[in-house]
């Protein structure tokens, strides 16, 4: 099976058309990014050498970071998601992918190589390569890629994954049937798109979607 770089997660999938059919919308739509001329910009921050975390980061220096503010883990607050680029290299550097409550608690913390993010780009030149990392950086978390209920009523757990037991079935059909559930739906890896979700039973952020 393939490895993820998920430090709190338990490794759920879905055969659902729904999240497979925005999961396709989404590598669409960042194809679609590397083509448009970047207008956004992304200062160099300052440094941040307390980063809580399993998969130990060189944060010497930070070279982008995007965030935004949405209801993920709770309905009545918005969490803070952040994706932050550290490394000398654009082309070659750690994104960290983080999620705090309004209460200043991480719930979810994830590195994945820059280099990851890139879509049959391993030709190109350097300065491509920089430019879609930085635009797929850019559109991480476009408004589209967070939804409401967290799964669609006609999604079915799937029973053939290798991880799956009954514990992972129980905290699947909770997310489910909560109307009030979100989900963050990105790409990393190659090709890859993953969709997580807050549990408030399990008290966690669990994947509930991946598709490569």
């Amino acid at each position: 099976m393939k490895p993820f770089y998920l430090v709190i997660c338990i490794a759920i999938l879905t055969s659902s058309c729904s999240h497979k059919k925005k999961a396709e919308s989404l590598r669409d739509s960042l194809t679609t990014a590397k083509k448009k001329p970047d207008t956004r910009t992304s200062e160099k921050l300052s440094t941040d050498t307390t980063r809580k975390a399993d998969t130990i980061v060189d944060t010497t220096q930070k070279l982008l970071q995007y965030s935004c503010r949405n209801v993920f883990s709770d309905p009545a607050t918005k969490d803070s998601l952040v994706l932050t680029l550290y490394g000398k290299h654009i082309e070659d550097a750690n994104f960290v992918f983080e999620i705090w409550n309004a209460r200043g608690q991480q719930l979810f913390r994830q590195v994945f190589n820059s280099y990851d993010m890139l879509i049959d780009l391993s030709e190109e030149s350097t300065i491509n390569k920089q430019d879609s990392i930085k635009k797929y950086a850019a559109v991480f978390f476009d408004p589209s890629n967070f939804h409401s209920p967290a799964l669609d009523a006609n999604e079915k757990f799937d029973d053939d994954f290798s991880n799956a037991d009954e514990s992972d079935r129980k905290v699947w059909e909770q997310i489910k049937a909560d109307n009030s559930s979100v989900s963050f739906l990105y790409n990393y890896g190659y090709e890859g798109t993953s969709a997580i979700a807050w549990s408030k039973t399990a008290k966690k952020v669990i994947e509930i979607f991946y598709s490569d």
